[in-house]
């Protein structure tokens, strides 16, 4: 039990030191970034509102936030999914938001603007279909993202070795360039 207990410290401390920017380059987006986004949206909030639920990460000083949705929890708490505006950046997160007894009521906007119609869906197998001057690829991958026709999304190789980035055409059906 003592030895259970020691190595709960040593985590507990080398988490608590970890560095803002990892060696890959990439910046631990900040509670700042997030209130800055809602603010945008029309919900001011403070840093001390916002409690981030995990360590979300960009490969970006500061990438630009978007606020995808606002679930309230009950009266007094209320769930936040943000995405940077390029999928590159960043992957999506979740952020929980402590209201005031001013910020009852949400801005129209931020509710609910997620895409209605998901083409292809997390996990899924799609055809991606590679195109160059003179070549003509097609590939089965599985999607790392939701998307939507238009869409921008990752993917990545059956045995999961390359990531693609690739523009969602049709149900199972994504196009990318070489």
């Amino acid at each position: 039990m003592k030895r259970v207990a020691i190595i709960s410290a040593c985590l507990a401390f080398a988490s608590a030191s970890l560095p803002v920017a990892d060696a890959a380059g990439r910046s631990v987006i900040t509670a700042e970034q997030v209130a800055a986004a809602l603010s945008r949206r029309g919900m001011p909030v403070t840093i001390d509102q916002l409690t981030l639920l995990s360590n979300a990460v960009a490969n970006t000083d500061s990438p630009e936030l978007e606020v995808k949705s606002i679930k309230r929890l009950d009266d007094r708490r209320a769930a936040v999914r943000l995405e940077c505006a390029s999928s590159e950046q960043c992957l999506p997160f979740m952020v929980a938001l402590r209201l005031d007894q001013g910020q009852i009521e949400f801005p129209e906007s931020t509710i609910d603007n997620r895409p209605k119609s998901i083409a292809v869906h997390n996990g899924s197998k799609a055809t991606l279909h590679l195109e160059g001057t003179h070549i003509h690829i097609a590939l089965i991958v599985i999607c790392l993202e939701n998307g939507s026709i238009g869409q921008t999304i990752r993917v990545t190789s059956l045995d999961r070795h390359k990531v693609y980035t690739a523009r969602v055409a049709s149900d199972e059906l994504l196009e990318g360039a070489l």
